[in-house]
């Protein structure tokens, strides 16, 4: 596995993994748009032409805010989005980023356990963040420099 940044070539196989993953996907023509804002970053987990994941954040200012972790259904539970979640991280650092934020749907298990495991800790609830189906979500964050 390798992890390499975004290139417009991969857009249409991240929007797949987007519809795959998610109730509410970014839409190919969302995904092409914030790949031209250099306010995101996102990067890629390949091996050979095959996506296995992808993650990406906003960065502005001093913060980082974490956008989508998504890992293909056959790649899960391989270190896949722990991979992803540490090359955010590390974007973040290279931006000059002190912390970290993300929203996590509170029944996501195994996203929540791939977070902590990097570092980041609760700090709230939002209620009825997520739609389709109605769901919290977790705020966490993240001391840049403190991940694992």
């Amino acid at each position: 596995m390798k992890i390499i940044p975004l290139s417009e070539e991969w857009i249409p196989k991240v929007a797949e993994l987007e519809r795959n993953t998610f109730s509410q996907p970014w839409s190919e023509q969302s995904l092409r748009d914030v790949f031209k804002n250099p306010l995101f970053a996102f990067h890629l987990a390949v091996e050979d032409d095959t996506l296995l994941g992808y993650g990406g954040a906003y960065y502005a200012g001093d913060e980082a805010n974490v956008t989508n972790i998504a890992v293909a259904k056959e790649s899960r539970g391989k270190g896949v989005g722990t991979a992803l979640v540490k090359a955010v991280l590390e974007e973040a650092e290279r931006r000059g980023a002190q912390r970290a934020f993300l929203e996590v749907r509170v029944g996501n298990a195994p996203a929540i356990h791939v977070y902590e495991k990097c570092g980041f800790i609760r700090k709230g609830v939002r209620k009825n963040f997520y739609t389709e189906p109605s769901e919290d979500g977790y705020v966490y964050a993240i001391r840049i420099g403190e991940q694992e």
